[in-house]
């Protein structure tokens, strides 16, 4: 019972993360825009089932729909997200129930993991704690992929704890899955692999090198890796640069600043509650010398992750998501060495619960909102088989929300930056400016047969290449048909959203050749309007 009892709990807490997610409203986050683009890929993938030209339906879609990182990320969560959206359609709810399917598993495995050294209140507290950070629920309700590369980890650690205690053959190979299933949903996962050989050295030293199901498993692993690291090889140019730095690094990685980054981050992720408790059971583990093997396990995988994140060059906090779990394990833990035995689980799950609470009434996720409504617009409007011009920053929330108009599947969508750009990611990693004239620019225009343009009139507007364009949507071949506002609960630049219509009669010639050059992996695309079939 008492086991209905925690997941019941936590099943009702992952709800309330869902419920309060802005599935309402448009995707914020850039990547998360691509995230969902990436699902709605893999669905449509299944729905053609281009055997044969594979390779060229991938190019065809990204011409149509310019918002894919499908070489980019690793493809396990965007397919498993493909599978939701064919069963309950593409929309941003079917996008965030899928995040939150991760949620529960990662729930429901710190629970089983944390069952192995804490009683069931005390392992409720943690799970509760851990999904109920801040950090962690910002990012757990937006269509992002820590959620679901902390569930692979956590079901990993569960894997790899009853093997070291049972020896079972089959979890050694589950850990093997497991492991290279985080991998395949995002690379940075692997910053566990040394807490783990550490956590086995530690429980049987050299042995542990004799055991062929060890082996077989590290093998296992390395088989499915291969695929994936073929792809990093040839396409992670950006990840490499992500690690390594260069001139848009200002925080030097050797350095004080750089190497305590994260750790000025832990209160803001967590709270200072959490993290002085958890600072509390570290003191006390390392001066007394006493703890269980879940005390050390954490401690592995809290300094690995810590080292190995301080040492990439690109920090943001969202991305140590993966390491606030150990600092959730200690919390707790500090409430069962020093408080009364009597209170402990009471306490810990109240403390638990507040904290979750807090964190609800506190720290709303972010959202934005006009992005959808300039897509139906466009839908009710554009001839069929038209092409649509989007300019601004929150291109890929506008595609994905063309790409839910199911009953407009013919509409082709291009980006202003793609054609008058060269930008791999962002501006911070440089930009280049094609050599275009405003001519020219009304002349790609016609030729590509824009009927539609959605404009965000302050993007990027420091650039002439983009000033170019204001002054052609301004001359008397375009008409501005609509104006709609952009509203958020955060900061944004984006404040409205413009629509022009072009005047000129259109001709789409569907046999010309379009072609779009990808700096974020290296490659070009091409194709024609006729193609995607």
């Amino acid at each position: 019972m008492k086991t209905i009892g925690a997941f019941a709990a936590l099943a009702l807490a992952v709800t309330i993360l869902l419920l309060t997610s802005p599935y309402h409203a448009d995707i914020w986050w850039s990547d998360a825009s691509r995230h969902a683009m990436d699902g709605a890929f893999y669905r449509d993938l299944v729905r053609y089932h281009p055997i044969g030209h594979m390779r060229q339906f991938a190019m065809n879609y990204y011409l149509r729909y310019p918002a894919l990182t499908i070489l980019f990320y690793p493809p396990l969560f965007p397919v498993v997200e493909g599978m939701f959206f064919g069963i309950f359609g593409i929309s941003l709810f079917t996008a965030q129930l899928t995040v939150s399917v991760f949620y529960l598993a990662a729930a429901w495995g710190v629970y089983v993991l944390c069952r192995r050294w804490m009683s069931p209140g005390p392992a409720l507290a943690v799970s509760l704690l851990f999904i109920g950070c801040p950090e962690v629920a910002f990012w757990g309700r937006q269509v992002m992929l820590e959620i679901p590369v902390c569930a692979f980890l956590i079901w990993t650690a569960v894997a790899f704890v009853r093997y070291l205690e049972d020896r079972r053959p089959g979890l050694a190979y589950a850990v093997a899955v497991l492991l290279a299933g985080a991998a395949y949903t995002k690379q940075t996962s692997m910053f566990i692999v040394p807490a783990l050989l550490w956590t086995g050295w530690r429980k049987f030293g050299p042995a542990l090198f004799k055991d062929r199901h060890v082996w077989g498993s590290a093998g296992l692993f390395t088989a499915l890796m291969v695929p994936l690291l073929i792809v990093n090889l040839k396409f992670g140019r950006l990840n490499a640069g992500s690690v390594v730095g260069g001139d848009w690094n200002g925080i030097p990685v050797f350095s004080w600043q750089g190497l305590s980054y994260y750790a000025r981050q832990f209160p803001s992720q967590t709270n200072w509650a959490i993290v002085v408790l958890a600072v509390v059971a570290l003191v006390a583990w390392v001066a007394l010398g006493k703890g269980a093997e879940g005390d050390s396990f954490f401690a592995a995988w809290l300094a690995a992750g810590y080292a190995f994140f301080s040492f990439i060059a690109l920090k943001e906090p969202r991305h140590t998501v993966l390491i606030l779990l150990p600092l959730a394990f200690f919390a707790v833990r500090a409430l069962t060495r020093f408080a009364p035995p009597a209170i402990v689980p009471i306490l810990a799950v109240t403390f638990a619960v507040v904290s979750f609470g807090n964190t609800m009434l506190r720290h709303p996720p972010p959202y934005v909102d006009g992005y959808a409504k300039a897509a139906e617009y466009i839908a009710a409007r554009a001839p069929r088989g038209s092409v649509v011009l989007f300019s601004g920053y929150r291109d890929g929330a506008f595609i994905f929300d063309l790409r839910r108009q199911l009953k407009r599947t013919d509409l082709w969508v291009l980006r202003a930056d793609k054609l008058l750009l060269r930008v791999a990611v962002g501006r911070q990693l440089g930009v280049e400016q094609l050599r275009v004239s405003e001519a020219e620019t009304e002349g790609m225009i016609n030729e590509l047969g824009v009927s539609y343009i959605v404009n965000q009139p302050n993007f990027w507007d420091d650039l002439s290449n983009m000033q170019q364009l204001q002054h052609v949507l301004h001359s008397s071949q375009f008409r501005k048909v609509a104006t709609i506002p952009i509203t958020s609960n955060v900061n944004h630049t984006d404040r409205e959203l413009e629509i022009y219509e072009n005047l000129m009669p259109i001709q789409i010639n569907r046999k010309q050749r379009i072609r779009m050059e990808l700096p974020i992996i290296g490659v070009q695309v091409e194709g024609t309007f006729d193609a995607f079939k």
